[in-house]
C-alpha cells in the first residue's frame, strides 16, 4: 500500500521546476523574474538540479530537501518547488505527513492550477489519515481539473479511492468494538514480518519474516531479504508468546518460503514457495513429544498452475482446499478458488465468484466449523488497500462478505488473518504507519458485538484486560474504544460427566433487551466473554443434545470464572430460568423477560418432539394460599406467552409449587431470592 503511493507520487512529482508559468502569484526560477540576481539565480537553479538528481538517482530525499530548501530561501513563491518539497517530505517519512501537506497546500495557494495532481496527493494523504471528508474534497477537485482523456488510469484510480473513502465514512460512523495490539519486537522488525498462522491448540505460531539472519542473507529482486519461516511457542494460552526462532532447513532454503495455513488436525502445513509466480506445498508435522516437520512437497495440478498460487487453507475435514491464484479465468487480479479431493484427485478449481472482485483477494482462512471464511480483498467495500472480510456459509452458499470494520481495517494493508477460535482473539498483518516497518503482526480482540450480533468463536484473550490497558505503547498502537471492561471466563461441561462441550453462548443486555454478543466455546469447552462493567446480563448456553442453560449476572469489577453445567436432553432434566422476571408482587411478565421467552420458543421449535412443564416457585414468606396462587399464575403467564409465539399448548404444562421445592436456605435473603424462581422441565 505504502509502496504504491510512493510510486504514484514519484511519477507525478518530478516536474521541471525551472520552466515558466502563467499564474500571477507563481515566480519561476528564470532571468525575467530575477534580472538583477543572476548569480543567486544560477546558484538556486544549481541546487534544484542537484536535488532532482538526488531523487532520481539515489532516492536520497533528506539531502534533496536540503538543496530544495536552499532554493526556497532565494524564491519562496514557486509552486513546483513546494510540490516537490511535499513529495520529498512524504517519501522521507510517510507516517509524518504534516510537512508534505504544508508544502502541497502552499503549492496550491501560489498556483491553484499548476498541476491537478497536487489535489490527488493531498487527497491521498487525508485518505491514509482517515480524514474522509477532506480526502473526498481533494479527490473531487482533482477530477474537476484533470484531463480525463489523457489521464485515464489516474481518473479510474481516483474514483476507486473515492469509493473507499465513502466506505470509510460509513464504517467509521459505526466502529468495531475492538482491542488491537502490535505484537512488539519479539515478532516485528524494521523488515516485513507477516503471515501469522496459529496452531489449533493455540500454543504455536508460524510466521514469515524478511529480516537478515545468520543462515540466509541473500537479497531478492525487490532489494529485501528472502522470506523465511519463524516459529514462536508458548506454554499455555494464558502465557505470552516467546521470541520466534528460525525454522530448520526442512522448511527454509535460500529462496522464498512462508507457512500459509495449518490443517484443523494440526498435522499438515500449507507452504508457499517460489520467487516469481510461486506454488503451494504441504509439509507433515510428525512425532508426539518431539515434533519434526517434513520437507515441503508440491501440490499437484490443478491446484498449482503456470500462474501464481499464493495462499491457501484446507476445510476442517480436509476434503476441500481454498486458495488464491491469478490464473486468467478469474474476475481480475488474484481470485479465491476451491477444489475438492475425490478418490485421491483434486477437482478442477471453482472460482468463488460471490467473494471475488476485479481486484485482489488473498489469504483465505476457514474457521474450524467451516461456516466462516475470512480473507483479504482490495475490492468490495474496502477502505483502502487490503481489508479483512468475513463471509458466512448459509445453506452451502457463501454470502456477501462483511468488512471487519474500523479500526481493524485501515487505508493501509490488512492481510493474512489467523483466527483459530474466531473473533475473541485473532492475528493479522498490517503495514499501518505506527508499526516497526513494512508489514507487522498484530493481535486483535472484538469486544461483545461487532456492530450487530454475530456468531464468534472464543478461545481466550492474548492477555487479561489489565495487561492490555496498562502495557507500554512505544509505537502508538491503537487503543480500545472502551476501557471499563470485565472478562468472564466460562467452561461449559456435561453436568453428569464433566466432559467439555462444544456450545454456543448468547449474551444479552437485560436492561436494553438486546443481544450484545454470540460466542462459541473452543475444543476445551472454554469461552471468554468481555463486557462493560456494572451492567446486568443474561446468558443462554446451548449445545446439541442438551437442555439449554440460563444464567444471569452483573459484570463485576474484577474478572470472574464460572462453570456452566448442561443437562442432557432427556425426561426429567430441568433448569432455572434465571432471566425470567415479573413485576413485583404480580404475575405480569416484565419486559426484561422478552429475550428469555424468545429463547425458550426457539428451543422448542428446534426440538419439536419435546414436552415441557413450566413451574413457579416462591420463598416461604407470606401465606401459603397466596404463594400457591402467585406461583401458579406466574407459570401460566409464561405458557400463555409461548402459546402466543405459536408453541402448541399440547406441548406445555404449568404448575405452581409455592415454597414446596426450595433449592436454598429460606432463612437468608440470598436463599429466599434463589427460591423465588421459574423452572423449565422436560416431561416427555
Amino acid at each position: 500500500m505504502r509502496k504504491t503511493f510512493q510510486i504514484l507520487i514519484y511519477i507525478i512529482g518530478l516536474l521541471c521546476i525551472i520552466g515558466s508559468a502563467s499564474a500571477q502569484q507563481n515566480v519561476p526560477f528564470d532571468k525575467s523574474h530575477f534580472p538583477e540576481d543572476a548569480e543567486k539565480l544560477k546558484e538556486a537553479q544549481k541546487n534544484i538540479n542537484i536535488a532532482v538528481g538526488l531523487i532520481e538517482i539515489e532516492q536520497n530525499y533528506k539531502e534533496a530537501i536540503r538543496y530544495f530548501k536552499k532554493a526556497e530561501r532565494f524564491n519562496t513563491n514557486n509552486s513546483e518547488l513546494h510540490f516537490n518539497l511535499g513529495f520529498c517530505y512524504y517519501m522521507l517519512s510517510p507516517s509524518d505527513t504534516e510537512s508534505a501537506l504544508i508544502h502541497w497546500k502552499k503549492s496550491i495557494d501560489i498556483q491553484p492550477v499548476f498541476t491537478p495532481k497536487v489535489y490527488f496527493n493531498i487527497g491521498r494523504v487525508y485518505h491514509l489519515k482517515q480524514e474522509w471528508n477532506e480526502a473526498i474534497s481533494y479527490y473531487q477537485n482533482f477530477l474537476k481539473e484533470v484531463d480525463e482523456k489523457t489521464h485515464v488510469q489516474e481518473v479510474i484510480l481516483t474514483n476507486k479511492y473515492l469509493e473507499e473513502c465513502q466506505s470509510g465514512k460509513k464504517l467509521a460512523a459505526q466502529p468495531t468494538n475492538s482491542l488491537i495490539s502490535n505484537l512488539g519486537n519479539l515478532f516485528n522488525t524494521k523488515y516485513p514480518d507477516y503471515g501469522p498462522v496459529v496452531h489449533p491448540n493455540g500454543l504455536t505460531m508460524y510466521y514469515c519474516s524478511r529480516r537478515k539472519n545468520r543462515d540466509y542473507f541473500e537479497i531478492a529482486d525487490d532489494n529485501l531479504y528472502y522470506e523465511d519461516i519463524f516459529i514462536s511457542k508458548r506454554y499455555s494460552e494464558e502465557d505470552d508468546w516467546k521470541r520466534g526462532k528460525l525454522a530448520d532447513d526442512n522448511l527454509n532454503s535460500k529462496g522464498h518460503e512462508s507457512v500459509v495455513s495449518i490443517s484443523n488436525s494440526g498435522k499438515t502445513l500449507l507452504v508457499h514457495k517460489g520467487s516469481k509466480q510461486g506454488d503451494l506445498y504441504f509439509s507433515k508435522i510428525e512425532g508426539k513429544r518431539k515434533k519434526t516437520i517434513t520437507s515441503p512437497v508440491k501440490l499437484p495440478a490443478p491446484i498449482n498452475s503456470e500462474y501464481a498460487e499464493t495462499s491457501a487453507c484446507f476445510s476442517p475435514d480436509g476434503r476441500f482446499i481454498y486458495f488464491s491464484s491469478d490464473r486468467p479465468d478469474g474476475k481480475g487480479g488474484k481470485d479465491l478458488y476451491v477444489s475438492e479431493r475425490k478418490n485421491g484427485q483434486w477437482s478442477t478449481p471453482t472460482n468463488l465468484s460471490a467473494l471475488n472482485t476485479p481486484y485482489d483477494e488473498e489469504g483465505p482462512y476457514l474457521t474450524a466449523d467451516g461456516k466462516q471464511l475470512f480473507f483479504s480483498s482490495k475490492g468490495h467495500n474496502s477502505i483502502g488497500g487490503f481489508d479483512l472480510f468475513v463471509s458466512e456459509n448459509l445453506n452451502g452458499e457463501w454470502q456477501t462478505p462483511e468488512n471487519l470494520g474500523v479500526p481493524i481495517n485501515t487505508p493501509y494493508d490488512e492481510v493474512y488473518i489467523s483466527a483459530p477460535n474466531g473473533f475473541s482473539q485473532f492475528y493479522f498483518s498490517s503495514d499501518r504507519p505506527e508499526g516497526y516497518g513494512y508489514l507487522d503482526i498484530y493481535s486483535a480482540a472484538i469486544i461483545g458485538t461487532r456492530r450487530q450480533p454475530q456468531l464468534i468463536s472464543v478461545e481466550t484473550l492474548l492477555t487479561d484486560t489489565k495487561t492490555y490497558f496498562e502495557q507500554q505503547d512505544p509505537i502508538g498502537q491503537l487503543k480500545p474504544y472502551t476501557l471499563d471492561l470485565t472478562i468472564v471466563k466460562g467452561t461449559v461441561v456435561d453436568a453428569a460427566t464433566g466432559k467439555p462441550l462444544n456450545a454456543q453462548v448468547q449474551i444479552s443486555n437485560n436492561e436494553k433487551q438486546e443481544v450484545t454478543g454470540k460466542f462459541a466455546t473452543n475444543r476445551a469447552g472454554k469461552v471468554v466473554i468481555v463486557v462493560p462493567k456494572g451492567k446486568n446480563y443474561g446468558a443462554e448456553i446451548k449445545s446439541d443434545g442438551y437442555l439449554f442453560y440460563s444464567e444471569n449476572f452483573t459484570a463485576a469489577n474484577s474478572d470472574t470464572s464460572v462453570v456452566f453445567k448442561l443437562q442432557p436432553l432427556k425426561k426429567g432434566s430441568k433448569i432455572v430460568l434465571k432471566n425470567m422476571f415479573f413485576k413485583p408482587g404480580s404475575y405480569e411478565l416484565s419486559e426484561l423477560s422478552k429475550i428469555e421467552l424468545e429463547n425458550i420458543a426457539k428451543f422448542l421449535r428446534e426440538n419439536p418432539k419435546l414436552q415441557i412443564e413450566i413451574s413457579g416457585h416462591t420463598d416461604n414468606t407470606g401465606s401459603v394460599n397466596q404463594n400457591e396462587k402467585l406461583s401458579h399464575q406466574r407459570a401460566r403467564s409464561v405458557v400463555e406467552f409461548l402459546k402466543n409465539m405459536q408453541i402448541p399448548a399440547s406441548r406445555m404444562k404449568y404448575f405452581g409449587y409455592a415454597a414446596e421445592q426450595p433449592i436454598a436456605d429460606n432463612t437468608t435473603e440470598e436463599g429466599r431470592k434463589m427460591n423465588r424462581r421459574t423452572e423449565l422441565k422436560i416431561i416427555n
